[in-house]
């Protein structure tokens, strides 16, 4: 059965998103609603992340994508809210899109 027939975004960004972030255990996925969340992993000894993924449409372009990188330190014995990385966000948008775009052109050259 063809994934667009049960996903309401785009089959190759959501795929491609949950293949770059499968390093990250998930907390949660709606393929309906377009939506990854992460759990916060530790990258460092004073640092976690967290990522939020949110797949707007079914079209394969970049401002169909939105990336969110949270990030928690240690400071003392307390994890504390640091401000989201956005270096981090952009780069893993971008990761995202180029895997999303050379799966489509897979699927286009096996047809």
């Amino acid at each position: 059965q063809d994934e667009g027939s049960y996903l309401a975004v785009n089959p190759y960004l959501w795929q491609a998103s949950l293949d770059k972030l499968a390093f990250m255990p998930l907390a949660s996925s709606d393929a309906k609603g377009g939506v990854i969340v992460t759990e916060w992993k530790k990258f460092a000894s004073n640092e976690q992340l967290k990522v939020v993924v949110n797949i707007y449409s079914q079209n394969l372009q970049a401002n169909s994508l939105k990336v969110e990188v949270y990030k928690k330190m240690l400071k003392g014995n307390t994890w504390t809210e640091a401000t989201p990385d956005e270096k981090l966000a952009l780069e893993t948008e971008n990761a995202i899109l180029t895997q999303a775009r050379e799966l489509y052109h897979r699927d286009v050259m096996t047809r």
